[in-house]
């Protein structure tokens, strides 16, 4: 249970990484595209819990919608397929 856990976590933080340097890139966009981000993803996220999908909310998962939005919580669906119980 333990290197699975590890292993999502990595592997969300490798796309992250990507997310934020592609962010942190363009500078004059980064507080748009963080914000858009942000309301995309949490839309996606409130719309899977009204539909009986439930994702943890902790700080990895916040930081990993704001960063990637709606991909970011598809990547936490997949993951969670992949490594979790669904």
């Amino acid at each position: 249970m333990l290197s699975t856990t590890f292993a999502s976590y990595a592997l969300m933080a490798v796309f992250g990484l990507v997310a934020l340097t592609k962010i942190i890139a363009d500078r004059r966009l980064a507080f748009v595209t963080i914000l858009l981000n942000l309301m995309f993803g949490g839309a996606l996220y409130v719309i899977l819990n009204i539909c009986n999908i439930s994702l943890p909310f902790n700080a990895i998962s916040a930081s990993c919608i704001t960063l990637l939005g709606a991909p970011g919580v598809i990547l936490l669906l997949i993951l969670r397929f992949i490594f979790g119980t669904f």
